[in-house]
């Protein structure tokens, strides 16, 4: 009786379906997935202006996206990708390109506020200390002689 239990909850427990992939499931990434998706910005305060669109069948992708320059033109790109020819794009510049003349403002440092303080006494300094010539001579020895060795090896 016990074993028929026991073997009665082992077939449940196996047909009872798995939650989670488990250990050593790999994902298959090669499973086309399309997507497509846009954005655009444009502040005013800043000056920042851009937008993108993308989309993708899983195996390409076709997108554009255009950004205002700092020099004021536009650049438009359009691209084509793909795992044959790889990334493709058409770009275009619309506007042409200013650079006014740069005046730096004129900047005249002042004193955040005016000190109160004011010095009792000017400041004395002492005279430079006068430097004399040492009265001392250094002596000077001739190189010592060499004499040849008194040793002299016989034969």
């Amino acid at each position: 009786m016990k074993f028929l239990l026991i073997a009665a909850i082992a077939v449940v427990a196996a047909a009872a379906p798995q939650h989670g992939k488990g250990y050593g499931h790999q994902e298959d990434y090669h499973e086309k997935r399309p997507y497509a998706y846009d954005y655009a910005v444009h502040d005013p305060h800043y000056g920042a202006q851009f937008s993108k669109t993308e989309h993708s069948n899983g195996d390409n992708v076709e997108g554009q996206y255009s950004v205002v320059l700092p020099d004021g033109r536009t650049q438009h790109v359009k691209y084509y990708a793909d795992h044959y020819g790889g990334y493709n794009a058409d770009v275009t510049y619309e506007g042409y390109a200013q650079y006014p003349q740069y005046h730096a403002p004129a900047y005249h440092a002042q004193p955040a506020h005016k000190s109160a303080y004011r010095p009792v006494h000017k400041a004395t300094y002492a005279a430079a200390p006068v430097h004399h010539r040492s009265a001392y001579k250094p002596v000077y020895s001739p190189a010592p002689a060499y004499h040849k060795p008194a040793y002299r090896p016989v034969y």
